[in-house]
């Protein structure tokens, strides 16, 4: 969005012309840099992604089915994709709601 902008009102004064080749400048299809995910949760983080996800009776709350599940079929029966998602759900949860929740908890008794 930022670079639209930035070319609708510089043009072709663009002040990165200067400095870049015009197909680097102007092409559209960049994408930024990429996160290497697959690479940290196939790697060293793989045990702690999947337990964190196996482990988690907030996912299998939400619907993930995580019975009969390990390490080996999970990638199976989830993209990577959805297992990041899932791992991303189940952290926010445990940050941001599972302390509120003992806190509550706590008070009520």
């Amino acid at each position: 969005m930022l670079k639209n902008i930035m070319r609708e009102f510089f043009g072709a004064e663009c002040r990165f012309n200067r400095k870049l080749p015009d197909n680097i400048c102007w092409r559209k299809d960049k994408m930024g840099w990429p996160v290497p995910e697959e690479f940290w949760f196939h790697g060293e983080l793989k045990d702690i992604f999947i337990k964190t996800i196996l482990n988690s009776s907030f996912l299998q709350r939400c619907g993930f089915d995580l019975n009969h599940l390990d390490e080996t079929n999970i990638f199976q029966k989830y993209s990577f994709t959805t297992l990041i998602r899932a791992y991303i759900l189940e952290t926010w949860h445990s940050v941001f709601w599972q302390e509120k929740n003992i806190q509550l908890y706590e008070k009520k008794r």
